[in-house]
């Protein structure tokens, strides 16, 4: 309706006109086109903004609150519910009974919105990055159960460092002295795990056994099942002063 309105205003040119009344014509019609297509596009970045600030809202139920979240969509519905594709990252990201995570980064598709509730209700298909910092690993496990005064450090690809005093039931020695485990970060399901590789305290190598009771009690490392996203952890490797974690889902139905 608008391309015609505009064009009613272009002055009508007999052929008496000739070619300056053709051109001025054929000018019109460009101009009405450029017109168009500015509105067009007004109207979609303004469509995707509204579709942005949405999903701004619904990013801490989905992944945890935070410092702060970016996000740019691609594709959005008109209302701003439906989005074909994401990217957000959260800064100093907060999950309850979970480290904190420096940063995640997410590439989403297939996203689905109630924007009235502020959350997102499915995803089809996401990758995650979570970036977690030494120091936000050892005020982790300075709150868990088995372990007092943790000191942690990693190495590549994928060797983690671990020194306190242990308090693991069964293991008579572990309360009273300084414990250093060594390990290697695994990935199984839901779940991030630690295989111990050596444990030693007192100066005294722990035999396979006590490894294997203290390997039992500390694990999972971290467990994601409880959290609409991701739906599993794919990989962690160690990437300078920090575990990097890799995981993903596919046609997740969120309605927690």
């Amino acid at each position: 309706m608008f391309f015609t309105l505009i064009l009613a205003r272009i002055p009508q040119c007999g052929i008496a006109h000739g070619r300056r009344g053709f051109g001025a014509l054929q000018a019109g019609q460009r101009l009405a086109t450029l017109l168009v297509v500015t509105l067009l596009a007004s109207c979609a970045s303004y469509t995707d903004q509204r579709a942005q600030a949405a999903l701004l809202q619904a990013l801490p139920k989905l992944v945890g609150p935070a410092d702060s979240y970016t996000a740019t969509v691609q594709g959005a519905s008109s209302d701003g519910t439906r989005f074909e594709q994401v990217r957000a990252t959260g800064v100093r990201v907060r999950r309850p009974n979970m480290p904190v995570f420096e940063r995640i980064e997410l590439r989403l598709s297939g996203v689905v919105v109630d924007a009235a509730a502020k959350r997102v209700t499915a995803v089809g298909d996401a990758r995650l990055s979570l970036r977690l910092k030494v120091d936000d690993m050892v005020a982790y496990l300075g709150s868990s159960e088995w372990i007092d005064q943790p000191a942690v450090r990693v190495s590549t690809p994928d060797k983690v460092f671990i020194s306190g005093r242990l308090k693991i039931a069964g293991i008579a020695l572990a309360s009273i002295a300084t414990a250093d485990l060594e390990g290697r970060l695994q990935a199984r399901d839901t779940q991030l795990r630690l295989t111990i590789d050596a444990l030693n305290w007192r100066g005294q190598t722990a035999p396979a056994l006590v490894r294997a009771l203290v390997e039992q009690a500390i694990n999972p490392i971290l467990d994601v099942a409880q959290y609409p996203l991701p739906a599993r952890i794919d990989s962690a490797v160690v990437d300078g002063d920090a575990i990097v974690i890799t995981a993903s889902g596919s046609n997740l139905l969120l309605i927690k």
